[in-house]
């Protein structure tokens, strides 16, 4: 027979490891179900979004416009995308912009996946080039220096995602930051 002593701490113990492992399993469940609402709510503000602009959608090849990279060169949009990419369309000073930039960092770094994705922004070089040693990346950015996307496309809310395959045309557009999951998933050729 076990004692008093014995059997009841081994009941607290018990007791507290189930609660435990309720908790992570609900816990996970509500994580799951809160990034489900969120990409749903992010959908629903992407379709109002597209359809003030009314300039672009899926299934559309995105316009090239005149872009610079940071020394000033110009380039040809369509001879940097090799494969499916992500253009982000940013502003540096806006803070989901940058976490997109960091998170894309990490997952990437210097490597080869890092030619998938594009960082677009109309504002002066030097500010994005603030941000990006602030955040210690090194991710390509080009410049629209004279803001025809912004003014053409009526892009006007930041970080705009839109994802191209070779040929540009696009495949995927996301107002707003990406999860982590959605990162990857571009970066493995995935973009939905």
């Amino acid at each position: 027979m076990v004692s008093v002593k014995v059997a009841f701490p081994l009941l607290i113990f018990a007791t507290v490891a189930v609660a435990v492992g309720l908790g992570v399993i609900v816990s996970g469940r509500w994580n799951n179900s809160r990034v489900d609402d969120f990409k749903i709510s992010r959908e629903l503000r992407t379709q109002q979004i597209l359809s003030k602009m009314g300039t672009i959608q899926a299934g559309d090849l995105l316009p090239v416009f005149d872009l610079r990279d940071s020394a000033g060169r110009k380039v040809d949009l369509k001879a940097v995308v090799r494969s499916p990419t992500l253009i982000c369309f940013f502003d540096p000073g806006c803070g989901a912009c940058l976490s997109d930039m960091k998170m894309f960092w990490r997952l990437t770094g210097d490597g080869p996946e890092s030619e998938k994705i594009i960082f677009v922004t109309s504002s002066q070089p030097q500010l994005a080039a603030e941000a990006q040693r602030k955040l210690g990346t090194n991710l390509r950015v080009l410049f629209d220096l004279q803001d025809a996307y912004g003014s053409e496309l009526g892009i006007s809310t930041m970080p705009l995602n839109v994802t191209v395959d070779s040929c540009l045309r696009i495949t995927r557009i996301v107002a707003g930051a990406l999860t982590e999951e959605e990162c990857k998933n571009i970066l493995r050729g995935n973009p939905n």
